[in-house]
């Protein structure tokens, strides 16, 4: 897998190409119709071409792997997932250097939820990365799909296809991969405080939730669950910490940018920094970790430079005040699911 320079086009799939932006043109893979693996998942494939030979984005994303590792940065996982998914499917030259380690967590979808589903589920994605185990394994959301590999499972009329869910079985399964040692710490993403009262009351229990990802940010500082959880150990990690980008397909628009915020600004000037910074250092400091995400080396670096200053008592009150219970990522489209978490208050 060593870079060998540039290749005249990437073979990628869809969930890679809506992560980048570049001087670049695209073209249909048709990878489904000659391989059946992408066939079951209906996964569709594309072809970046560079319109100029030193600009191909993969590149860019490659310097921003290798900034991210530099730094000891933790967050490139499924960036890779894909990546290496490709040069395997395809053999393509996919451009990331072979000294390269994912030290990241992984999630179990919606469609894995039965327990003889989590165990195989987990070991492929092992066998993808070329890894023993993973640092952290997560329930990415509570709801249950349809079992099986259809990533969004619908029926002939475009409805939902729903799954009963067993949190409790599944929680099961997975502990039985951290006992085999697949994994070394389980938690679960976008859980209410009941959800994770499931588990917690579960007869037996063996190994409790270590963390709990969920949106959080000064518009959505999440009081209750933070309190919830920390009384519990169980660590909050803010994904969208910065409050997400402002893609309509699955994000509520109509909710005020965070960072053009006044008083966020206000305060990136006080302390030479950005409202990005400011944000960060926020929920930080109050002991929740965050996942911010970009492509941008500039941008990651910045997102390390939060260490070198401390908001003071007052300024984290007026930033908690800030809180509209604005939530970007809500996930309407699934809001008639029985464990749909966000009709709960917290």
């Amino acid at each position: 897998m060593e870079v060998a320079g540039l290749p005249r086009k990437v073979h990628i799939t869809r969930t890679t190409l809506a992560c980048l932006n570049g001087d670049y043109e695209v073209e249909e893979g048709h990878g489904h119709k000659r391989n059946s693996f992408l066939k079951a998942h209906n996964i569709e494939t594309f072809f970046i071409v560079p319109s100029h030979q030193r600009k191909i984005l993969p590149g860019l994303i490659l310097s921003d792997i290798k900034a991210a590792k530099s730094m000891k940065f933790k967050t490139v996982c499924y960036l890779l997932v894909q990546l290496m998914q490709c040069r395997k499917m395809f053999k393509a030259e996919i451009l990331f250097s072979n000294d390269m380690t994912c030290e990241d967590d992984d999630k179990l979808w919606a469609t894995k939820h039965d327990p003889e589903m989590v165990r195989p589920t987990l070991e492929k994605t092992l066998s993808v990365l070329q890894l023993d185990y993973v640092d952290l394994y997560i329930i990415e959301i509570p709801m249950a799909f349809k079992p099986g590999d259809e990533i969004y499972p619908k029926d002939e009329n475009g409805k939902w296809l729903y799954h009963k869910s067993n949190l409790c079985a599944t929680w099961e399964a997975l502990e039985a991969c951290k006992d085999a040692g697949l994994v070394k710490s389980l938690g679960v993403s976008n859980f209410n405080r009941r959800q994770l009262e499931l588990i917690l009351n579960k007869p037996g229990l063996k190994h409790k939730p270590v963390s709990n990802q969920v949106e959080c940010h000064p518009y959505f500082t999440q009081p209750k669950l933070l309190k919830f959880c920390q009384q519990r150990d169980i660590v909050i990690i803010a994904y969208s910490p910065l409050g997400t980008s402002r893609n309509p397909t699955w994000v509520n628009i109509s909710s005020p940018p965070l960072l053009k915020d006044e008083l966020l600004n206000a305060l990136g000037k006080k302390y030479k920094k950005t409202a990005a910074q400011i944000v960060l250092r926020f929920n930080i400091q109050r002991g929740v970790v965050v996942i911010p995400k970009s492509f941008n080396p500039e941008r990651i670096k910045e997102n390390f430079q939060i260490f070198d200053f401390s908001l003071t008592e007052e300024e984290m009150k007026d930033i908690e005040a800030l809180n509209k219970n604005v939530r970007f990522v809500e996930m309407l489209m699934w809001c008639d699911h029985p464990e749909y978490p966000f009709h709960d208050e917290y």
